[in-house]
């Protein structure tokens, strides 16, 4: 299974990307199985740590990969633009984000669900994790086009907010 999720990563993910990694990196407890992986996946990761980055049965620390140069570790709540669009990551899916309901485009990409179907699907927001898309990273194009196609509970396209 591990090679075929770095196949998978790396047909997506050129070695010059930045890849944003919402969390939950790997279920390994040994460092010793999560170094081999790591350097073999493409791109300039930033770990937007999850709650199992963290368990306490790891024998390695998301800290101790981020100073060995794998990745960079961003806080658990981080905010950029993209083409003028806010994205808005966090491991948990999140009800309400910074700019969420004005007219500016402004997307929320999660994680924390792991292709469980128990997503509710609000306009703007995607879980970006692997096991929700087929085993494959998304761009933040595809990302993009998921969050506008997204729909509320009662499959009805939510409405534009009002002013």
């Amino acid at each position: 299974m591990d090679q075929g999720l770095i196949d998978r990563w790396n047909s997506r993910v050129s070695p010059v990307d930045t890849i944003y990694h919402l969390g939950d990196f790997s279920f390994y407890a040994r460092l010793e199985r999560v170094l081999p992986i790591l350097e073999r996946l493409n791109g300039n990761i930033k770990l937007v740590p999850g709650n199992h980055d963290y368990d306490p049965w790891h024998k390695w620390s998301i800290d101790d990969v981020a100073a060995m140069g794998h990745w960079e570790i961003l806080p658990k709540l981080h905010e950029f633009k993209f083409k003028n669009e806010l994205y808005v990551l966090c491991h948990y899916p999140l009800e309400s984000w910074n700019h969420a309901n004005r007219r500016v485009n402004s997307f929320m990409l999660h994680g924390h669900l792991h292709g469980s179907g128990l997503n509710k699907r609000l306009k703007g927001r995607w879980d970006v994790g692997v096991d929700a898309n087929d085993w494959y990273p998304i761009s933040i194009d595809e990302a993009r086009e998921r969050c506008l196609q997204a729909v509320n509970e009662q499959n009805q396209p939510l409405p534009e907010p009002e002013h």
